[in-house]
């Protein structure tokens, strides 16, 4: 019985220490995560000093440079970001992916840095590419002549981007929409593409936005300092057209770097 008696005195005590380190270590890790968020809290405010607000939101298209595990965006209005923390994992993005990036900053770089602001990014949404086909009449019929209003098209970063809307009404029906290259150019020396939406006989009953990007060192193999372009499209029932220029030595934007948004939703999911 004494035996008996000291066995479970034992057992107790140790039931005791396992509860009193199980509460340490509890207690432990709340210290740590508590001086965690203390020490990123002070990290984050000091950031606030150069005058940005983490609440304000910024928005711009760029493309993504990635070195192993790191990387940063260049956008479309020159900044070079520097993501300090993000909410997307590096794994999800390959180097060169065109994207658009939601980001709050941190803080301004150094001047002697490779980088411009450092960041928090928010998102990366990424835009929808394709490469530019050669156009003939064999497959005209299946790129579709279903109409689209084009906002905006421009090249940055070597891309041939668009932001349009078109008009859709199943869920789940992808669009489908291509780049198609002449082999002959206009009658006053500009390359010719056609850029074509093919719906798939869906109803029109909602407005989407959309956009695509294409690769443009295809379109021109030539040593020139400029290409002129124009481009090809169909709208409201009307055949229009958008001339723009490409630099290969893209100027340098003297403007403000950053743009403020309040919000944008790409329907890029409905194309393919």
């Amino acid at each position: 019985m004494k035996t008996a008696s000291i066995m479970k005195t034992e057992q107790v005590a140790a039931n005791k220490n396992k509860s009193f380190f199980k509460g340490f270590t509890k207690a432990k890790y709340l210290f740590i995560a508590f001086f965690t968020l203390l020490l990123l809290n002070i990290l984050l405010s000091s950031c606030d000093d150069d005058g940005y607000s983490l609440n304000d939101l910024y928005g711009d298209y760029g493309v993504v440079n990635k070195e192993g595990s790191s990387y940063t965006i260049s956008t479309d209005l020159g900044a070079v970001l520097f993501p300090s923390a993000s909410n997307v994992s590096s794994n999800y993005l390959e180097d060169k992916d065109r994207v658009i990036v939601t980001f709050s900053i941190l803080g301004d770089a150094d001047t002697s840095s490779m980088y411009d602001y450092y960041v928090k990014v928010v998102d990366v949404y990424k835009v929808l590419t394709k490469d530019v086909i050669p156009f003939s009449a064999s497959i005209s019929d299946s790129l579709g002549n279903d109409p689209v209003i084009l906002d905006k098209a421009w090249i940055k970063h070597d891309y041939l981007t668009f932001d349009f809307v078109f008009g859709g009404g199943l869920p789940g029906l992808k669009h489908m929409v291509n780049l198609a290259q002449h082999p002959q150019k206009t009658e006053d020396g500009r390359i010719l593409l056609e850029f074509r939406h093919n719906a798939f006989r869906d109803m029109s009953n909602y407005a989407y936005r959309g956009v695509v990007a294409f690769p443009v060192s295809s379109i021109q193999t030539e040593a020139q300092d400029s290409v002129q372009l124009r481009i090809k499209y169909r709208e409201n029932g009307r055949d229009k057209q958008y001339d723009l220029t490409w630099y290969k030595d893209e100027p340098q934007n003297s403007g403000d770097k950053l743009y403020s948004i309040t919000g944008k939703r790409y329907q890029s999911e409905s194309l393919k």
